[in-house]
């Protein structure tokens, strides 16, 4: 049993049966008795009709008209039925990684069922250090931004969706703390939360000192939804021995904290999305943390 567009030739030879949109022609091998049945298993056809049942007698081949839904099947050039093929699954993916506010608009993509959103919160920032001349201070690392992410069917979303992208926690300058990161959400279905700026905990000094790590971002909105790394701790033994706090790398994976320092030099910047900053380190002079990494929004769209 074959599928034909232009219908079956009856073996009196007259003119091929045209199909109506997307109706399809069954047509039989002779002597063969068309099974639409099986083709009504298949989940895509929605009823099934013989149309000429006394064409049999005549010697001519049965047509079968079988309606199906033309989002997702067509008939191709040489009379074949078929799957579109932006009809099953994933089909694109949207990437949003500038901070700020956005949307995204449901008619843009005609035949969207469903999409997938992960969202990741922008990296906390680490703060900055400023010793006293002889003497020497660290700073805990930034908190990791969080992870969140959903699936969500097309029918559930509004016209249009907001997309907010967290910015990263800008490091502390001199002795000041590291900026928060900002909250990362698609609508009111995903919200991943941004980490924690550290803190200026810790003296000047030459004596021991621990400075304990920054926790990361908490659990934000979704149907999977993870908290950011926390930033590590800084540690002092002496006025020269002294090491910076890492950054916290961001929920999900996404993201890596700054690499904790020993000399005195700025803190380093998180990496990827949501990655945490490093926190400064000083040894008399004026040591900037570690900036935190932006978040980010991705969208999987499924047809």
């Amino acid at each position: 049993m074959t599928f034909g567009a232009r219908g079956c030739v009856p073996s009196s030879g007259s003119a091929p049966l045209e199909p109506i949109c997307q109706d399809v022609a069954v047509v039989r091998d002779p002597g063969q008795e068309p099974d639409t049945r099986s083709l009504a298993r298949q989940g895509t056809v929605s009823h099934v009709n013989h149309l000429s049942r006394g064409s049999e007698l005549r010697g001519e081949c049965p047509i079968s008209r079988i309606c199906v839904d033309a989002t997702f099947l067509t008939v191709d050039a040489l009379g074949n039925l078929t799957f579109r093929r932006e009809s099953v699954g994933l089909q694109s993916l949207q990437v949003y990684t500038t901070p700020g506010v956005t949307s995204f608009t449901k008619a843009s993509f005609p035949g969207l069922t469903r999409i997938r959103v992960r969202a990741v919160g922008g990296g906390g920032g680490g703060a900055g250090a400023d010793a006293a001349p002889g003497e020497s201070v660290a700073r805990a690392g930034g908190g990791g931004g969080g992870y969140s992410e959903s699936i969500i069917d097309a029918a559930a979303l509004g016209a249009s969706e907001t997309i907010s992208i967290g910015l990263g926690g800008a490091g502390g300058v001199g002795n000041d703390f590291g900026d928060n990161g900002g909250d990362t959400s698609f609508g009111g279905f995903v919200l991943a939360r941004g980490g924690a700026g550290s803190s200026t905990a810790g003296t000047s000094g030459t004596t021991v000192q621990t400075v304990p790590g920054t926790p990361g971002a908490g659990i934000g909105i979704g149907q999977i939804t993870t908290a950011g790394g926390s930033g590590g701790p800084a540690g002092r033994l002496n006025g020269t021995d002294i090491i910076g706090g890492e950054g916290g790398d961001s929920g999900g994976g996404y993201g890596q904290g700054g690499n904790a320092r020993a000399a005195e030099t700025v803190g380093a910047s998180g990496r990827g999305y949501g990655g945490a900053g490093a926190g400064g380190l000083s040894r008399g002079a004026a040591v900037n943390g570690g900036p935190g990494s932006s978040g980010a929004v991705f969208i999987e769209l499924f047809y």
